[in-house]
């Protein structure tokens, strides 16, 4: 029993190889750039449409911009001991923000984050709908999930 176990772990490590934190940073940052940006990405669209292969370049150009700045937030954060932390923190508020961006069509700013300190047990229950914990579990558990894994 003891040497199937050893042979389960492994193959365990052989399948689950290690990523380095600046590789795991950047898939992070990517994510970022595209589903939690989704919001922008609305605004860009209904601003710029493409029309030609020459409105393709400004997109790419934003996208790297988000891309690149989400990049060095993370690589602020991809010393050991703290970056799985900080990711699965970033993971799990974004996916907070996502959902209600687009359920709500809002945008978070000031004001929507004094409203958010104001509001009581009763109000912030009634938000929490199926629809909330299933996009909380896609996009911010999993993601974790996979983080720690």
């Amino acid at each position: 029993m003891i040497i199937g176990n050893v042979k389960f772990l492994k193959i365990k490590h052989h399948l689950v190889k290690k990523i380095s934190s600046t590789k795991l940073s950047l898939v992070s940052a990517f994510i970022f750039a595209t589903l939690f940006n989704t919001k922008i990405w609305q605004l860009y669209f209904a601003n710029e449409p493409i029309q030609d292969i020459f409105d393709v370049l400004p997109m790419l150009c934003f996208f790297l911009f988000l891309l690149l700045l989400t990049f060095a937030l993370f690589s602020i954060f991809s010393f050991r001991g703290i970056q799985k932390i900080a990711l699965s923190f970033f993971f799990l508020v974004s996916a907070v923000s996502l959902y209600f961006s687009i359920s709500f069509n809002i945008f978070f700013d000031e004001s929507m984050l004094q409203n958010m300190l104001e509001t009581d047990l009763h109000e912030a229950a009634d938000l929490l709908t199926v629809g909330f914990w299933i996009t909380l579990t896609i996009t911010g558990l999993f993601p974790v999930v996979v983080i720690y894994s």
